[in-house]
C-alpha cells in the first residue's frame, strides 16, 4: 500500500535542495556515480542535515513533524550523531522524554542504557537507507531492556533499509521518500535535469545492474576515494558478480 505523505513534504523537499543537500551525476564535469557508505554507487548523494542551514528549512521540517498523527511513546531514542538534532525536535514537539545513544551502546551521559521502564519506544533518525544503523541502535536498545516499535525519519531512501525495518518489526514513517513522486517533482520545478531524472529512473529499475555498469564504465572514480572505500566497493559488487573486482582493475 502506498504511504500517504504529509503535507509539507514538497516543501520540505525543495527547501532541503535549496539548502545543498542534493549532489546529483553529472557527467559533463565527469561526476558520473557517488559511492555509498553501504559499497554501493548511485547517480545522487542526500545530506539530510542541510535542512537546518535555513530558517525556511527549519520551519518547514518542524511543521511536517508537528502535522504527524503520533500516537503516546514513553521514549524517543536517537542514535549518535546526525540523529540527534531529529531526536530533540520530536522530544520537544511531542513533550516526551528522549535517550540520545552514543556509538558504543551507552547514553550521553556516559551512563549504560536501562530501558525497562519504557513500554514504548520509538526511534528517530536523519536518513533511511540501508538499514545498518536502524539494526544497530535496534539490537542497543533491545540490550536495554526495551523494543523499538516505531521508527522515524526525515528521509527515506527507500533502499534495503526498508526491509531491515520489516524484518526487525519497526514500523517505520518519513516525511520525504525519495521515490518518482520526488524526482518528477525537482524535474518539473527544474533543480535537475532530465538527464538527471533518467539516471535516477535507471537507477531504481535495478540499482545492482546500475552500479556494475556504471564502474565499468566509469572506473577512474574509484582512484579518487581512499584505499578502504574504493576496495569495500569493489569487493560489495565482486560479491554480487564474481570476477567483477578484477575486471573493474584492469580498466583502471
Amino acid at each position: 500500500m502506498k504511504k500517504v505523505k504529509n503535507e509539507f513534504w514538497k516543501e520540505v523537499l525543495l527547501e532541503l535542495f535549496q539548502n545543498g543537500g542534493f549532489r546529483f551525476v553529472n557527467p559533463s564535469v565527469g561526476v558520473h556515480w557517488f559511492p555509498y557508505t553501504s559499497g554501493m554507487i548511485g547517480p545522487y548523494y542526500v545530506q539530510s542535515m542541510k535542512i537546518w542551514e535555513s530558517d525556511k528549512g527549519i520551519t518547514a521540517m518542524c511543521s511536517a513533524v508537528a502535522k504527524l498523527d503520533l500516537r503516546s511513546f514513553d521514549l524517543f531514542t536517537g542514535g549518535a550523531r546526525r540523529d540527534w538534532p531529529f531526536l530533540a525536535t520530536f522530544a520537544i514537539i511531542f513533550d516526551t522524554p528522549c535517550i540520545f545513544i552514543e556509538k558504543d551502546g551507552s547514553s550521553l551521559a556516559g551512563e549504560s542504557l536501562n530501558l525497562k521502564g519504557a513500554k514504548s519506544i520509538a526511534h528517530v533518525a536523519d536518513l533511511n537507507n540501508e538499514g545498518a544503523s536502524l539494526r544497530l541502535w535496534s539490537s542497543y536498545v533491545q540490550k536495554a531492556g526495551g523494543k523499538i516499535s516505531d521508527a522515524f525519519f526525515l528521509i527515506d531512501r527507500l533502499e534495503d533499509g526498508v526491509a531491515v525495518a520489516k524484518e526487525l518489526g519497526i514500523k517505520t514513517y518519513s516525511i520525504v521518500d525519495l521515490d518518482d513522486e520526488a524526482w518528477k517533482l525537482l524535474l518539473g520545478e527544474g533543480k535537475i535535469s532530465q538527464e538527471v531524472y533518467n539516471s535516477l529512473v535507471e537507477y531504481w529499475k535495478n540499482r545492482w545492474e546500475w552500479g556494475k555498469n556504471n564502474l565499468l564504465e566509469h572506473p577512474e572514480g574509484l582512484s579518487k576515494l581512499p584505499g578502504e572505500k574504493k576496495e569495500k566497493i569493489l569487493d560489495t559488487y565482486n560479491t554480487k558478480y564474481p570476477g567483477f573486482k578484477q575486471e573493474v582493475l584492469t580498466k583502471i
